[in-house]
């Protein structure tokens, strides 16, 4: 485009020479126009043909200017743009890095609490069965409570299994089966104190029987004044309430002896349990990195 508008202007300006040549031609050939006329024509002429040069040269020069501008601008739009694209692209990556970071630590915090939560389930149980070993279990009259702890326990652990550790699972593991040997020791070793609480039981619902008893007859005694018959009745009932009394003070004191004499088999191993549950709760507190009071789970 350019090549064409340069041979253009060429050609202008030389079809504009040869019309004031053939101009002055004619004015004096035809005309017969003097010398300083021919003159002053071409030389108007030729003026009008430099301006209109001029203004050619000075619109290339200023379409050239304009389109340098236009580049530049052009330019520095494709760089500010690209700047833009780049900082957003960088300002995405940033917030994906964040919100991953934010997901993470959430994830870490959704675990720890899930895991925290497990082990308080597990120690609560813990402390539970401890405690019926150490004392509750003497005073019950069978085995089915003692089936139905061993059994939630062994449940907990399964499910803590899922968050221990290695070493925390293992010693869980090592406390149930001495539990299974405590229960199976105590289990050779309670008939006779089972045999001393049902016997109790018995007497002291012979005990509440006679109460009822004395109660009823007592009120008749006083809707009928000066009753033998009755009065007899109330002294009959109160004197076999104190000899069951007395047999029950008796029996009192062979289970007291029986449970001593299981206490003193069973000590050991219920000092074992105790020492290994404390153990368990210490590696807890180590790996959810509790190191104050107030965090210790106990």
């Amino acid at each position: 485009m350019r090549v064409r508008k340069v041979n253009f202007d060429s050609l202008y300006f030389l079809l504009c020479v040869a019309g004031i040549v053939l101009l002055a031609w004619v004015l004096k050939n035809f005309i017969k126009a003097g010398d300083e006329v021919i003159a002053g024509i071409s030389a108007a002429l030729i003026t009008l043909l430099g301006v209109k040069l001029t203004n050619n040269n000075s619109q290339i020069a200023l379409d050239k200017q304009l389109r340098h501008q236009s580049d530049t601008f052009k330019a520095q739009m494709k760089d500010q743009s690209d700047g833009f694209i780049e900082q957003i692209k960088h300002q995405n990556e940033m917030l994906d890095r964040q919100m991953k970071h934010q997901a993470e630590e959430n994830d870490k915090e959704r675990k720890q609490k899930f895991k925290h939560d497990q082990y308080v389930r597990l120690i609560k149980n813990l402390g539970e069965i401890q405690s019926f070993f150490s004392s509750k279990m003497f005073y019950s009259g069978d085995s089915v409570e003692l089936i139905e702890r061993i059994g939630t326990l062994n449940e907990n652990i399964n499910i803590t299994k899922t968050v221990a550790n290695i070493e925390i699972y293992n010693s869980c593991n090592q406390l149930y089966e001495k539990y299974c040997d405590l229960a199976k020791l105590f289990s050779q070793e309670c008939h006779i104190l089972w045999k001393l609480r049902a016997e109790d039981q018995n007497f002291r619902d012979k005990i509440l029987y006679l109460q009822e008893m004395n109660l009823k007859v007592s009120n008749l005694f006083f809707g009928q004044a000066q009753n033998d018959r009755v009065n007899e009745d109330i002294q009959i009932i109160l004197s076999q309430k104190q000899e069951i009394e007395i047999q029950l003070e008796r029996l009192n004191a062979k289970i007291i002896n029986e449970t001593q004499r299981l206490l003193s088999i069973l000590k050991k191993d219920i000092e074992n349990v105790k020492h290994d549950t404390q153990f368990i709760i210490m590696l807890i507190n180590i790996e959810l990195r509790y190191n104050t009071i107030e965090d210790f789970i106990e």
